[in-house]
C-alpha cells in the first residue's frame, strides 16, 4: 500500500484533551502507512508537537477574526505543500465546511473529508461552530459515543456515522493502591470554565458531614474567581489550586475519586485515564460518561447542578453506605480503550472510508 497523505485539521492547537489525543494518533498513523500533517487555524504555543509530525500553524492567534481567513490560508497552504488524500477535520464541525470549500476550489474531488467532533453537537451549534449542515458535507463522521451516533442518524439517516474511541495508554497509568474510607480526597483535572461547574464541587464539599479535601488541577477563564468563592464557603484549608500540570496524575496517590460536575461533555479523557489508574469517577450524567460509569462498580452519578446530590454521595462514601470500589474494577471497565487496540481500529476505519468499504451501521463494530 502506498503512503496516504492525511491532514489533521484543528481550530486551535494548544494543550487540551483533543491535542493530547492527536499527539497519540499522529505518530501511530505515521508509522503505519500515513504521512501526517497537523494544520492548525491558530497556535497557542504551549502544546508539544511530536518530532515525527509536520506542524503548520496558519495563524498565531493574534488576529481578531482568524477564522474569516482560514479557507483562504488553507487553500494557499495546499497549493504550496500539496493536496492530501484525507482531511480529518477535528473539533469544530465548521472545519468540515472549510475543508469541502477548499477541496472544491482546488478541484480535488478524490480527497476524503472526515469530521471528528469532540463535544455534543448542540453545543457547537449554540457557539456558532456548525452542526448537521457541516456533517452532510463530509464523507464520514467519527463520533465518540452512542448518543451522538444516534442523534446524527436521527437527523440525517444518510450520514456515514462511525463510532471510534479515544486511546488510553495504560503503561503511563499505573494502577493506584486501594484507598481506604479514611482517605477523603477528591481530584479535579481539566479546564476551569463555566461548563465544568467547579462551583458545584466546591459547594458540595462545604456541606459534607466530614471534611473532604479537593485538589484542582488546570487553568481556565474562571480560575481567578475561585479563591473568592472558596473564602466565602470557608473551605480554604480543604482546597488546593494546583494550576496546569504536564502530568496531573502525579497528584493521584491517596485520591478517593475523580470528581466532575460538567453541564456537557462528549467523552472526557480525564475520566478514562482516572479509571485506567484505578480511581473511581463521580460525575454528572454527561454524554459518554453514562456509557462507561456503572454506579457502584466504577463510580457514581448524580443529577446536573445538584449540589446536594454530590454531597449525599460523599457522605454515603464516608459512612460506608456505598460499596467500596476496587481499582481493578475501574481499570477493567476501560480496557476497550487500550491505546494500541483503539489506534489500530481508528486506522482501519480511516482506510475503510478512504477505500469506500465501510458499510457497518453497528456503533460497537470492532
Amino acid at each position: 500500500m502506498s503512503t496516504i497523505q492525511i491532514d489533521i485539521l484543528t481550530p486551535v492547537y494548544g494543550n487540551s484533551g483533543v491535542e493530547n489525543i492527536i499527539r497519540e494518533l499522529g505518530p501511530y498513523l505515521q508509522q503505519n502507512g500515513f504521512h501526517v500533517r497537523i494544520v492548525s487555524l491558530m497556535w497557542k504555543g504551549r502544546g508539544e508537537i511530536p518530532d515525527t509530525i509536520e506542524f503548520f500553524p496558519l495563524s498565531d492567534g493574534s488576529e481578531e477574526s482568524p477564522f474569516d481567513h482560514f479557507a483562504k490560508n488553507y487553500a494557499e497552504f495546499l497549493q504550496k505543500h500539496g493536496k492530501p488524500d484525507i482531511i480529518l477535520a477535528t473539533a469544530w464541525p465548521i472545519l468540515t465546511f472549510v475543508a469541502r470549500l477548499v477541496i472544491q476550489e482546488l478541484n480535488h474531488g478524490s480527497c476524503k473529508i472526515i469530521s471528528w467532533p469532540h463535544q455534543p453537537i448542540d453545543v457547537y451549534v449554540s457557539d456558532g461552530y456548525g452542526g448537521m449542515e457541516c456533517f452532510k458535507l463530509s464523507d464520514a463522521v467519527f463520533v465518540l459515543n452512542r448518543k451522538t451516533y444516534d442523534l446524527i442518524l436521527a437527523r440525517d439517516h444518510n450520514c456515514n456515522v462511525i463510532q471510534v474511541r479515544n486511546p488510553v495508554n495504560f503503561t503511563k497509568r499505573p494502577l493506584r493502591r486501594r484507598n481506604g474510607r479514611n482517605e477523603k480526597t477528591l481530584l479535579f483535572i481539566g479546564r476551569i470554565a463555566s461548563q465544568k461547574r467547579p462551583d458545584i464541587i466546591l459547594q458540595a464539599i462545604s456541606r459534607t458531614k466530614e471534611r473532604w479535601k479537593l485538589i484542582m488541577i488546570g487553568d481556565g477563564d474562571e480560575k481567578n474567581d475561585l479563591p473568592e468563592l472558596i473564602d466565602l464557603l470557608h473551605i480554604k484549608d480543604q482546597v488546593e489550586l494546583i494550576g496546569w500540570q504536564a502530568d496531573p496524575w502525579e497528584y493521584a496517590d491517596g485520591i478517593s475519586a475523580m470528581v466532575m460536575a460538567s453541564d456537557f461533555e462528549c467523552l472526557p479523557m480525564t475520566a478514562l485515564e482516572s479509571l485506567a489508574s484505578g480511581i473511581p469517577v463521580i460525575s454528572t450524567p454527561v454524554d459518554g460518561i453514562i456509557e462507561i460509569i456503572k454506579p457502584g462498580v466504577n463510580g457514581f452519578l448524580y443529577p446536573f447542578e445538584d449540589i446536594n446530590g454530590l454531597t449525599n454521595i460523599l457522605d454515603a462514601m464516608s459512612d460506608g453506605i456505598l460499596p467500596e470500589i476496587s481499582p481493578e474494577a475501574c481499570r477493567a471497565s476501560v480496557m476497550p480503550f487500550e491505546e494500541e487496540k483503539v489506534l489500530c481500529d481508528f486506522r482501519e476505519k480511516l482506510l475503510m472510508v478512504y477505500y469506500n468499504t465501510y458499510q457497518d451501521r453497528n456503533p460497537n463494530h470492532e
